[in-house]
């Protein structure tokens, strides 16, 4: 038969672009996941001698892991993000690109919040801030938080995921370009004689 001796090749890309309806499924999980660590067991954690309602401490322990959907969310945010970088790396101008639309995608709404937390004198009275606003403004809580033990106020201390995601931003595209480089190395000779 004449189409037997010429084998098609059928592949997708592990780290391709395409938008992965399995995934967001997954993401799905890892939302519902922390949704459910916030409002079932959190608020047991932080006041464990508070009167519970009967039963509810089999709910507390049976969501006691549902911290771990925050692993999830990143662990998939990772392999999303280097699955963008790794498509797009021999494009001109690819670094640029990724941050430009990192920035554009963040930063807009964060400073909004920000401005809102920190100018506007009603909100500012109430923010419970436990870190000063410089760390806020560089993107440090997370650091600050792992120091001093201490998960922050309670209207900003969320924002310790976000300052993880951009330090994430920074290193990933430096480890792309160093296997890219790596792998150029691996090639051709790299040795420096």
């Amino acid at each position: 038969m004449p189409g037997l001796d010429r084998q098609e090749q059928h592949t997708f890309p592990i780290h391709s672009s395409r938008r992965l309806r399995e995934l967001d499924g997954v993401r799905g999980l890892a939302i519902v996941s922390v949704l459910l660590w916030h409002f079932f067991v959190m608020p047991h954690v932080l006041s464990p001698a508070a009167p519970a309602p009967a039963g509810a401490m089999y709910l507390v322990t049976a969501l006691s892991l549902t911290w771990a959907g925050v692993d999830l969310f990143f662990a998939l945010s990772g392999f999303l993000i280097a699955g963008i970088l790794l498509d797009t790396k021999g494009a001109p101008n690819f670094l640029r690109g990724f941050y430009l639309r990192r920035v554009f995608r963040i930063y807009p709404i964060y400073w909004v919040v920000m401005v809102l937390a920190f100018a506007v004198p009603l909100l500012a009275d109430h923010l419970e801030l436990v870190a000063p606003p410089a760390v806020y403004a560089v993107l440090l809580q997370n650091f600050w938080m792992a120091t001093s033990r201490s998960f922050g106020g309670d209207s900003l201390g969320v924002t310790w995921s976000l300052s993880i995601e951009e330090q994430f931003y920074l290193v990933l595209p430096a480890i792309v370009l160093l296997l890219q480089r790596s792998a150029r190395c691996s090639r051709s000779s790299c040795d420096s004689r």
